[in-house]
């Protein structure tokens, strides 16, 4: 149909953080199969290929886009299955921009044993809204609402399993309000606040298991809200 298209994308990688210092699978290899396909409704994202995906079309585009994706990768020394399956939607509309995504993710155990395997599963999302107020001399300001979540195994047994296979555990959850400021579409002043929540269920204080309480060179923190400022440009 001349108002839908329908796009796809298909990767196959090889991460590397388990063995000799994060340089090997180890022992056990299993390629990370990805996937996603999009349904363009109305005016599509794009009218070629492209690996990069705008959120803000500055009211150019009136179009409605549903994707469906997975990504999974088999045994390696670490798990038996790895795998995230889940949708995304992004809609423009004039000067309106809704995007999202929600994610259920899973990992198996390995083990030679069948009564000793386990499975620890997890969901994460984001949803974020904007509009574009046009200014004079072209610069358009954007209001910015996004809410993101994860939410992983609360209880003692489930975390233990969770971290057995190095997975998240826990709660994140965050709000972010702010402003963008656009002199150009690559050129732009952002002022935002966001607040955080997370929760250690069973663990309590002292846990690292998400992004919530910890941080790389700090180790266990409880992340507090903040006021940002910045400067951002694509050249």
């Amino acid at each position: 149909h001349d108002n839908i298209q329908l796009r796809y994308d298909i990767g196959l990688f090889n991460p590397v953080f388990e063995a000799y210092g994060g340089n090997s699978f180890g022992k056990r290899a299993a390629p990370l199969v990805v996937g996603r396909v999009v349904a363009q409704i109305g005016d599509p994202e794009s009218d070629t290929y492209s690996l990069s995906h705008k959120i803000n079309y500055f009211g150019v585009r009136k179009g409605l886009s549903l994707g469906l994706a997975f990504a999974r990768q088999g045994t390696t020394d670490l798990f038996q299955r790895n795998q995230a399956v889940g949708g995304d939607w992004l809609l423009n509309y004039g000067p309106l921009n809704i995007d999202g995504e929600y994610l259920v993710l899973s990992r198996s155990s390995y083990t030679r044993e069948t009564a000793l395997s386990f499975t620890t599963e997890a969901s994460t999302a984001y949803l974020r809204i904007s509009y574009n107020i046009k200014l004079p001399k072209a610069l358009v300001l954007e209001p910015v609402a996004a809410y993101w979540m994860f939410k992983g195994p609360m209880e003692a047994a489930a975390q233990t399993q969770a971290l057995a296979v190095k997975a998240f555990a826990g709660e994140d959850e965050g709000l972010d309000l702010g402003f963008n400021f656009y002199f150009n579409p690559d050129l732009k002043i952002s002022l935002h606040h966001t607040w955080r929540r997370g929760a250690a269920g069973d663990a309590g204080d002292g846990v690292s298991f998400n992004n919530f309480f910890s941080q790389s060179g700090l180790g266990a923190i409880r992340r507090g809200n903040w006021l940002g400022l910045g400067l951002i440009g694509v050249f």
